[in-house]
């Protein structure tokens, strides 16, 4: 068993012990209370007694409420990211002939991918060579402004 030690880096006044702390990471990770309480090294046969006393104390349960918080936080960054390129894709002005390069009297060819902008590389969903010329498959702009209008409850499916 690990012997519980006070965590010199936590805010002075708010010392939490090694097995507090992994406690909370495996609370707000989605295990129960229980289960957070045997995976941070607490007994098993006391396990659920132990999960009580761990949420109702005020250090450990203003920390899981702070790192509930910071997840959240990281949820709607990474929402906003998604949310973002979906607009990029539904209102992007790139079109395929955007992706060749074209010479009088030659067959069109593909424009190196170290050319392409930022939204050309989102835009293409595949892009090859082919004997007649150039293949270019982009991503679907209907979808992405049907995912944008069900997101801002557009529609209600």
């Amino acid at each position: 068993m690990i012997a519980d030690e006070p965590n010199p880096s936590a805010v002075p006044g708010r010392l939490l012990t090694a097995r507090q702390r992994r406690f909370i990471e495996a609370y707000t990770a989605g295990a129960n209370g229980t289960q957070a309480a045997i995976r941070a090294g607490y007994s098993p046969r006391s396990a659920r007694v132990t999960a009580c006393r761990m949420l109702t104390n005020a250090m450990v349960a203003a920390e899981v409420q702070a790192h509930r918080r910071r997840r959240e936080a990281a949820a709607d960054e990474h929402l906003l990211r998604i949310v973002n390129q979906y607009a990029m894709i539904a209102f992007s002005r790139v079109c395929p002939a955007d992706y060749m390069v074209l010479y009088p009297g030659e067959t069109p060819t593909l424009r190196p991918v170290e050319e392409w902008t930022e939204e050309m590389r989102i835009m293409c969903e595949t892009a090859r060579v082919t004997a007649g010329g150039v293949k270019i498959v982009m991503r679907c702009r209907d979808k992405a402004l049907r995912v944008l209008a069900r997101y801002s409850g557009g529609f209600e499916h």
